[in-house]
């Protein structure tokens, strides 16, 4: 029994030294380095580009070509594959970004419609501007792979996937004609036929305010990124990047494939979560 004590006191000596060589070098136990592991802040603002067409309330109105400005803030995790400088491996990292993401875009196009007026007791053709502001925002989770091919530069390949939190669209219709020549020659003032109790001369309206139509909430694209990395100190990097996303589904089904591609300028504030209290490198 008192050999058995002694052994099994003897296996878990050895056992704990071996784990604190794990944590803590020693000429007899050379500490090798952990994978680093990264907690960062990102925030970013670029340019939301519309793809094919969105349609509206309205039999004869389509949008197309719209642009618009967007910004991007949430939390990123990233860690190394490795730390061995031994295999190519400690190029390549993996992490994922949990994100708030906004995607507002305006389009617009003029068209010639013929308005009866009723004061000139005639048809009028007048040019209209059709504006379609939309306003969309999404939570977003995108994992990735990073490449370093040198030390301060990354490649990124992420998969977004974004749920819809909000889909709005504002449909206004503005007068561009404010007078005509009649065809007796008469000069006279062109609103748009809007009656209001203060008589105030309407140029423009808005036709429809609410919801878009036949969604798809679950949004999914491809996001490459290419990028540097700026080195403050051993616990604090900045990356920046420039990142565009590829969509791989359509915001509505009702439109010709409907779809926000955009940009981002990123900034990744990073806090390396890895301490190493080496004194004895392998």
């Amino acid at each position: 029994m008192k050999k058995l004590i002694i052994g099994i006191i003897c296996l878990a000596f050895a056992a704990a030294s071996h784990m604190s060589a794990s944590d803590f070098a020693s000429p007899i136990y050379p500490g090798i380095d952990k994978s680093n592991k990264y907690l960062g802040i990102v925030f970013g603002i670029g340019q939301n580009m519309q793809n094919g067409t969105a349609n509206v309330q309205c039999d004869t109105c389509s949008f197309s070509d719209g642009i618009g400005t967007g910004f991007t803030v949430g939390l990123s995790y990233e860690q190394q594959f490795t730390n061995d400088e031994d295999t190519y491996l400690n190029h390549f990292k993996f992490g994922a970004m949990l994100l708030y993401n906004t995607k507002s875009i305006e389009a617009s196009f003029r068209e010639n419609e013929v308005k009866f007026y009723q004061q000139y007791n005639m048809e009028i053709p007048v040019w209209m501007r059709n504006t379609a502001e939309m306003s969309i925002s999404s939570a977003e989770l995108m994992p990735y792979f990073t490449y370093n091919p040198i030390p301060f530069a990354f490649i990124r390949l992420g998969f977004n996937a974004s749920y819809l939190l909000t889909h709005h669209i504002t449909h206004t219709k503005e007068l561009i004609d404010r007078t005509k020549i009649l065809p007796n020659g008469e000069k006279v003032d062109i609103t748009i036929d809007t009656v209001t109790k203060s008589n105030k001369k309407i140029y423009s309206q808005v036709v429809q305010d609410g919801d878009m139509q036949d969604i798809n909430k679950l949004q999914l694209a491809l996001q490459p990124a290419i990028g540097f990395d700026i080195n403050f100190s051993q616990q604090l990097l900045l990356s920046t990047s420039f990142n565009y996303s590829l969509p791989l589904t359509k915001i509505s089904n009702d439109g010709d494939n409907f779809t926000v591609s955009q940009w981002r300028i990123l900034l990744e504030l990073k806090y390396n979560l890895t301490q190493n209290s080496k004194v004895y490198k392998k």
